[in-house]
């Protein structure tokens, strides 16, 4: 037979068989050191050209993609975003320190899931602990064996030094970074002053001069707080200004509400504005129990319940709800709490309750040990519909009630806590005579003993008190 070519089929020979005991060659993956190149007309047979080197460069990655990936970490928490500055050299160039930017309020860098427990071992050490995971870290921070510290407000530590007359500072133990105030000792009142000075300088409309800013300065009304700073009872920064404002909470014989930014002067009195309490607003002070950031603003709550936030524009006090429907002779304590789903709560205890005026039914009602007709209640605060909305628990969590602060804690992640229930601070205990209130079933925990009053004669440290322990003494600082 022939084929087209005139070639019989029968002529072409056959490929030889392959020989025994070897194999074509393979192909090389792409990460070994060489990869089989085709033959191609003109070169050598089996040519072999070196990979290219696909070993990443983690060091020197694009700018924008470190960036981005450090402003994911800032979301999940500020640990995060400092172990990821810490990796290399060139990573920290490409991110913001968080402890130069922002006077050390820069909302962004501030530990908000964090709270600090003293350790024994040094007055400088401190035991970070994550309230959302359980997460624990020691810090070293050397302002802390010169400063007292009186609180804190988003993870930051509110510390005062006696030695420099009662500076206030704001530390953030993870970072380090420090906002200073001025002295709680130099307040100035909102009122307007009948200085001539002041209105000889207004009327004449031209540019004032350091020396007659000095002036006004010091002809507008003081305040009188004394130089201790025992009287900082409680913490709220407002983030609607720029740079943040610090606002604190004093008590005792002072009852006011003052403000400062980082850099100013003096401190600022609140006036109490909407607030009608004649008693109290004749001498310029405020009816107040809690203080609580939310959501850029400060939050104020009353005993009774009522609701303010603090107006930075005078600044003054603007009601945003108030409680009108508990009778005269029944006792209130209401504090206010940030849920872990971003919600201001109210936690509302009440006693000597009248069920004939008061609107409780008896199923919401338990008797404490002393026979007191008691409630505890939570609340949602509705900003936006100004009303408060009644809540049936808090679910997982364990709440800590005090005037210093309130903190939400899930049993989750703290076994020894118990969920759905609210935790008195140490004199509410001692006052109430129960610790623990359980929503569930509306039942009361005994008071928590300490031996000798080792409330007032002993500094709760990481090392020897429980975490609950702990808090029911630092929620309420007298």
């Amino acid at each position: 037979m022939k084929g087209a070519a005139g070639l019989a089929l029968e002529d072409i020979a056959p490929p030889p068989p392959p020989r025994r005991g070897l194999r074509p060659p393979r192909a090389r993956a792409a990460d070994e050191d060489t990869v089989a190149e085709p033959e191609t007309c003109g070169s050598p047979r089996g040519l072999r050209i070196p990979a290219p080197d696909l070993r990443r460069d983690w060091a020197n990655l694009p700018s924008e993609l470190l960036e981005e990936i450090a402003g994911r970490l800032l979301t999940i928490d500020i640990l995060e975003y400092l172990r990821f500055r810490s990796a290399c050299k060139p990573w920290r160039k490409c991110t913001d320190d968080p402890s130069l930017l922002g006077s050390g309020l820069d909302p962004r860098f501030r530990p908000h899931n964090w709270i600090a427990v003293p350790h024994c071992a040094s007055p400088s050490l401190r035991c970070l602990i994550n309230i959302r995971t359980g997460a624990r870290a020691e810090v070293d921070r050397p302002a802390l064996s010169t400063h007292r510290c009186f609180g804190i407000v988003d993870g930051l530590l509110v510390l005062c030094d006696e030695a420099t007359g009662c500076a206030v500072r704001l530390l953030n133990p993870l970072t380090g970074a420090v906002a200073y105030s001025p002295a709680i000792t130099d307040v100035r009142d909102t009122r307007p002053t009948p200085s001539a000075t002041v209105k000889a300088l207004a009327a004449s409309r031209r540019p004032l001069t350091k020396e007659e800013i000095r002036a006004i300065i010091m002809t507008t009304p003081k305040v009188q707080v004394p130089a201790d700073p025992s009287v900082i009872n409680g913490a709220a920064i407002d983030d609607s200004t720029s740079p943040p404002t610090l606002v604190l909470a004093l008590r005792r014989q002072v009852r006011r509400i003052i403000c400062a930014k980082p850099g100013d002067q003096h401190w600022v009195a609140v006036h109490f504005g909407e607030q009608q309490e004649p008693f109290f607003n004749a001498d310029g002070e405020i009816v107040f129990h809690t203080l609580l950031s939310f959501r850029r603003h400060c939050y104020v709550a009353t005993c009774r319940g009522d609701v303010m936030r603090v107006d930075l524009r005078k600044p003054r006090m603007v009601y945003l709800y108030r409680e009108m429907a508990l009778s005269s002779e029944t006792s209130a304590y209401s504090y206010l709490v940030r849920s872990q789903d971003h919600r201001m709560l109210m936690v509302r205890h009440l006693s000597h309750i009248d069920l004939t005026q008061d609107c409780y039914q008896r199923s919401e009602i338990f008797t404490s040990q002393d026979g007191v007709h008691s409630c505890m209640e939570v609340l949602e605060v509705d900003v936006v519909g100004r009303r408060l909305i009644p809540l049936n628990g808090i679910g997982k969590y364990a709440a800590f009630i005090g005037q210093t602060y309130s903190i939400i804690l899930p049993s989750d992640k703290f076994s020894e806590l118990a969920p759905n229930a609210v935790y008195l601070n140490f004199f509410r205990q001692e006052w109430c005579h129960f610790g623990i209130y359980h929503f569930k079933d509306r039942r009361i925990s005994l008071p928590r003993e300490f031996t000798q009053g080792a409330h007032r004669n002993l500094s709760p440290c990481a090392c020897h008190w429980e975490l609950a322990d702990y808090l029911i003494h630092d929620i309420e600082r007298w």
